[in-house]
Parts: structure tokens; sequence; C-alpha cells
């Protein structure tokens, strides 16, 4: 449940509106935990039988919005679900797919997702600045940000083998920057757009068996990491039951056993499911990269980078599978 900031809980607390006010008297308190701060000054209580912000109304609407205005929003509950951030002397937002409309607007779009130019209001102490460990031209630096990206979305060829080239991309970059021979990505990026012209790309993939058990093993131990980490209740269920389905036990599983039910969900329709939403995971993909700046958010290499985008398109292609 959201967090209220210094400013707004103090302004909520001053404010004598006859709906509000009995409110936040009842349903927000000081946040005297460890985390507690400016950003995260109070919170709010989840109303005990509907489960929902005790703030909301009963069509589900903010009173806080509807009786004070914007203004008086906490800062969680201003920008969610969107994501602001400057990076390249650029600003961008994005949306969060835990919100569920942006997740149906954002993952169900068929053609490629497309970026727009447009003037953005937001709260100046929520974006997110970007530093980047190396001092990039900023140019080249979007550049090769939106390579990424398109290449995340070049369809003549199935997304697997997209994510492959981007994974080959990162590690012959990471060689150039670490040789300072950064004005020499430039080529990288053409002689990778040349070839996915050709035969090239095609007869090496061709070449490629890929280790299910292997593939397997990494899934569920990522899953096993995100239901770990994860403090939303109902995504500790889903992996829970995606983990039950693929024959895991209180974190022990045999590997063998799960991989024979991951390749026999395949044959009974996730791989058919998967090629026919493919789409899905390339908007999850994409919205993810360009929402964390990939690939220079990464503290790292960018291979690392692309490391996680790898281990996330594997985990929600497990999910799909497992359930």
């Amino acid at each position: 449940f959201p967090s209220h900031d210094k400013k707004s809980y103090l302004a909520l607390k001053e404010s004598s509106n006859p709906v509000v006010a009995p409110l936040v008297a009842h349903g927000i308190s000081r946040n005297r935990g460890p985390q507690a701060g400016e950003r995260q000054y109070a919170k709010a209580k989840q109303d005990e039988e509907t489960g929902c912000c005790i703030m909301f109304s009963t069509d589900k609407l903010c009173h806080i919005q509807k009786e004070l205005g914007e203004g008086y929003l906490p800062h969680t509950c201003s920008i969610y679900p969107r994501y602001t951030r400057q990076l390249f002397g650029i600003y961008q937002q994005s949306l969060t797919f835990s919100c569920p409309e942006a997740a149906r607007k954002g993952l169900m779009l068929t053609e490629p997702m497309q970026f727009v130019e447009a003037k953005i209001r937001v709260r100046e102490e929520l974006i997110e600045k970007t530093v980047t460990k190396h001092a990039e031209d900023a140019a080249l630096a979007n550049d090769i940000r939106f390579f990424c990206i398109n290449l995340l979305q070049h369809r003549a060829i199935p997304l697997w083998q997209r994510i492959a080239v981007l994974g080959y991309f990162c590690e012959q970059a990471d060689q150039l920057r670490q040789q300072n021979q950064y004005a020499n990505i430039p080529q990288l990026i053409e002689s990778l757009i040349d070839s996915l012209g050709t035969e090239e790309w095609p007869q090496l993939f061709a070449a490629i068996q890929a280790n299910i058990s292997d593939k397997v093993n990494a899934s569920i131990s990522f899953l096993l990491l995100q239901q770990v980490q994860s403090s939303a209740e109902y995504y500790r269920k889903v992996l829970g039951l995606v983990l039950t389905s693929l024959g895991v036990e209180e974190d022990k599983f045999d590997i063998a056993k799960s991989t024979t039910r991951y390749q026999a969900a395949l044959e009974l329709g996730a791989r058919d499911f998967l090629k026919q939403h493919e789409f899905i995971l390339e908007n999850l993909l994409v919205n993810d990269a360009f929402t964390n700046g990939f690939p220079f958010a990464s503290s790292k290499s960018w291979f690392d980078g692309w490391l996680w985008l790898f281990a996330f398109y594997e985990m929600v292609t497990a999910i799909v599978t497992g359930k």
C-alpha cells in the first residue's frame, strides 16, 4: 500500500474535508520502521473488507484525488503507474505493467511498440536521474539504446534469436569499451544490421541445439529467487503454482522430472501459444529495456545487463509453460 511522503502527509493531516479527514485519522499512520524518511514518512492501511487502500471509494476511485485534487496525492500515487527517467539529456516516461490497465494496453499491442514525443508533467523529485559509469557521447548513446530496442522488434526472425543477437552485440561492445574504442561501436551496429538481412544468422541458429535441462534448471532457480524476493502475495502465489507444476516441492526438485514436465507442456500447446503471442513477450522486453535505459543502466558490463534481460525472458516463458 502506498507510502506517504512527509509533505503530502502533513498536508492531509491539516485537511478538514469531511470525507478525507476521518480516513486520514484512521487509515494513515507514521512509518516508524528502518525505511522511514522524507519519501516514506507515513503509510496507508489496508481496508479489511475489500483488501484495497483505505482511501478507495466503493467505485475504486481515490478519495484524496476526488475530494482534494492531485496536488494532495503522495509521491507513490502521483506517479504510479508512470516511471520517469533522465538519461543522456533526455526525459522519458514509461508505464509499469504491475498496473493491470497499463499491462492490457501495453502488452496486447500486436504492432511494434511506438515511442512519441510529448509534454509531460511530473514532480522534479520523482525523476530518476541515471549517471553512467563512462562518459559516453549522448547522441551515440541514444543511438545505441534505440538500436537495441529496434533489434528486439525485428520480427523477421524469432524473438529468441533477436535476444541472442543482442547478447552478441553487448559482448562485443563490452570488448570495444574495455579497449577505449567506443567510437567503433557504430561499425559494430552497422555490421549487425547488414548481417540480419543475409543467411548468416539463420544458418548459425540452425546449428544451435538448446539444452532443455539447463534451461529448466536456470528458470526454476530464477523463479525461486523471485518468489523469495517478491513482496506481492498474489505474485508469490502464481510463482508457487508454476513451481509446483514443474515438480518443485519445498525448494527441492528432480531436474529430469521437471524437464519432462516442461517438454510435455510445450507439446500440449505451450509452444504454439508462445509462438502465437510472441508479440506480448516482445512488448514486455521492449518496455523493460526502455524503462531501465538498457544497456547503460547496468552498473557492470552491458553483457551483465543482457543476462538479466535474458533471465527475465526465460522466467516469463517458464511461467507460461508451467501454468
